[in-house]
C-alpha cells in the first residue's frame, strides 16, 4: 500500500465491508474485490488515494461521481451501490461484474472480429447516450472501464469507472487549471486542449476504443504524452483497414467520423455511433460473432 493510504489487506474491515482482494489501481482510485457485511453480496470496492483525497479539487470530483452515478440505471452501465466517507477517506461500492475487461482482452496487441468490435462499441454508447441524457459526460472511455460479462447466455458490455464524469452544465473549477484528467491514448482533442467537454468527447474516445479493437494498436501509438497528444490534435484519423487483419474498409469512415478533430462534425452520440458501426459491420459481411469469444 501507499503511504497514507488504508491498510485494505486480506480480511481488512472498511465501512461495512470485508476485503477480499485488489481488482485494480488507477490514478482516480484503487478498486479492491469485498463483501459488503449486511447482506454478503460482492462489490468492488473504490477508494480515493491518499494522495488525492488531501486535495478538494480531487474530493469534490470524487464526491460528485458517486452521487451523479447513483442515479443511472441501464443495462450498460455499472451500478453504483454506496457510497460515503470513513476516516477521511472517499470510498464508492459498485456492482461486481463477473468477467474480464477489455483491456484485458486486448492486451498485448490483440485484434477482434469487427463484428465483436462493433456490438461491444453499440452496447456502451446505449450507455452513455443514457448518461448524456442525465447531463453527464464519462470522460474516460477506454477499454480497461469497459467489461464483457456474460448475461442470459451472451456476452454483455458494461461501462464502469465514472471516476471522471463531469456535469455537462457544470462550470470547470472543480478541475484546477492546467491538470489534464483522462486517458491520453483515447482523449478527444477539446479535452486535451481544456476546453469544454460534452458528449462528443465520449463519441471521439468510443471511436479510439473502437479502432483499438479493430486494429490491436493505439490511434496513435507515441513514445510520449506530448506526442500522443499533439497527434490527437493535428494527425488526421487512423484507418483500421489498415492496421486491423482482416478489418474491412467499410468501418473506416466509422472511426473517422467518430475521430473529427471538430465535436460537431462527428456522430451526435454514441448510440448512433454504435448503430453506424453495426451496419458497416453488417455491410462488410461481419455481423456480430460473440459466440467466438468465451466470458
Amino acid at each position: 500500500m501507499r503511504e497514507g493510504d488504508p491498510d485494505l489487506d486480506l480480511g481488512s474491515e472498511f465501512a461495512g465491508h470485508v476485503v477480499e482482494g485488489v481488482l485494480g489501481r488507477g490514478g482516480m482510485g484503487d478498486v479492491y474485490l469485498a463483501v459488503r457485511q449486511e447482506d454478503g453480496r460482492p462489490v468492488a470496492l473504490k477508494l480515493l488515494p491518499a494522495e488525492l483525497a488531501g486535495q478538494e479539487t480531487y474530493r469534490l470530483r470524487f464526491a460528485r461521481e458517486s452521487r451523479l452515478a447513483a442515479t443511472l440505471s441501464h443495462p450498460h452501465l455499472v451500478p453504483v451501490l454506496g457510497s460515503g466517507e470513513q476516516d477521511g477517506t472517499l470510498w464508492i461500492a459498485m456492482e461486481l461484474v463477473e468477467g474480464e475487461d477489455l483491456g484485458s482482452v486486448l492486451a498485448g496487441g490483440a485484434a477482434i472480429h469487427p463484428g465483436h468490435a462493433a456490438g461491444i462499441v453499440a452496447q456502451v454508447g446505449d450507455g452513455l447516450d443514457a448518461a448524456a441524457a442525465a447531463g453527464l459526460v464519462h470522460r474516460d472511455v477506454k477499454p480497461a472501464n469497459v467489461f464483457i460479462a456474460a448475461r442470459d447466455g451472451s456476452p454483455h458490455a458494461y461501462l464502469g469507472d465514472f471516476g471522471l464524469t463531469k456535469a455537462t452544465d457544470s462550470q470547470s473549477g472543480i478541475t484546477a487549471p492546467g491538470k489534464f484528467l483522462g486517458t491520453i491514448g483515447y482523449a478527444a482533442p477539446e479535452q486535451i486542449q481544456g476546453e469544454q467537454v460534452g458528449p462528443g468527447t465520449d463519441v471521439y474516445a468510443l471511436g479510439a476504443l473502437l479502432y483499438r479493437a479493430l486494429s490491436g494498436v493505439l490511434p496513435f501509438p507515441r513514445p510520449r504524452a506530448v506526442a500522443v497528444a499533439m497527434a490527437h490534435l493535428t494527425q488526421p484519423p487512423p484507418r483500421p483497414s489498415e492496421s486491423g487483419p482482416g478489418c474491412p474498409e467499410e468501418l473506416d469512415q466509422v472511426v473517422a467520423t467518430a475521430m473529427a478533430k471538430e465535436p460537431a462534425d462527428r456522430y451526435e452520440s454514441a448510440g448512433e455511433l454504435g448503430r453506424a458501426a453495426l451496419a458497416a459491420a453488417a455491410a462488410a459481411g461481419e455481423p456480430p460473432q460473440w459466440q467466438e469469444y468465451a466470458i
